[in-house]
């Protein structure tokens, strides 16, 4: 035999036997299809049924779909309305308080004046109030004044008197030719009258 057909040869035996294990493998680690197939089918029943029980509830929600689709078409109309008079109620309410606005801007805006002339007002009173004091304060010297003036004039008048009474008493001395006497203090004639 020659070399190629020895080759073959034991080729041939390895591969017989690589794939007697890959066949032993096989039947060792093969699957029940009989039984797979029966526990199949006994799997797919309550899929059936479940998935029948979704057909039924998917249409029983397709109808209350259809029912609330009609029932907002029927409403539509009237919720339109409602948005229009809503919305014009709005643009009302808008326009009244932009009136209002104005309104509060124009009492703000007098307000203002009031508190203005308020504040001038009382500046006016603190400066009355100040010329009052200084009135008040020249007139208490006005009177102090008056008094010492009184006073004066009383003095004046007495010093006067004196001298008158000297004047006439040197000239009836001076005619009678006697001697001069000073006036006593507790004379009533030497004091002076206030008038």
């Amino acid at each position: 035999m020659t070399k190629f057909s020895k080759v073959l040869t034991v080729l041939a035996a390895v591969l017989s036997v690589g794939f007697m294990g890959v066949a032993f493998m096989a039947f060792a680690t093969r699957s029940d299809w009989k039984g797979r197939d029966a526990e199949l089918k006994t799997l797919i029943q309550p899929q059936k049924d479940q998935i029948d029980r979704l057909n039924a509830e998917i249409t029983r929600y397709e109808n209350r779909l259809n029912d609330a689709k009609l029932s907002i078409a029927a409403d539509l109309p009237a919720i339109q309305v409602r948005a229009k008079n809503y919305q014009t109620s709005l643009e009302a309410l808008a326009k009244k308080s932009a009136e209002l606005s104005a309104e509060i801007a124009e009492t703000s805006r007098k307000a203002t004046i009031v508190s203005d002339e308020a504040k001038l007002r009382r500046e006016e009173g603190v400066q009355l109030a100040n010329q009052l004091a200084e009135l008040r304060g020249q007139r208490a010297a006005t009177e102090v004044e008056k008094q010492k003036l009184t006073d004066l004039l009383v003095q004046a008048r007495g010093v006067l008197d004196r001298v008158e009474r000297r004047n006439r008493n040197l000239k009836s001395d001076q005619s009678g030719g006697g001697d001069y006497t000073e006036p006593r203090s507790d004379d009533p004639a030497a004091t002076p009258k206030p008038e």
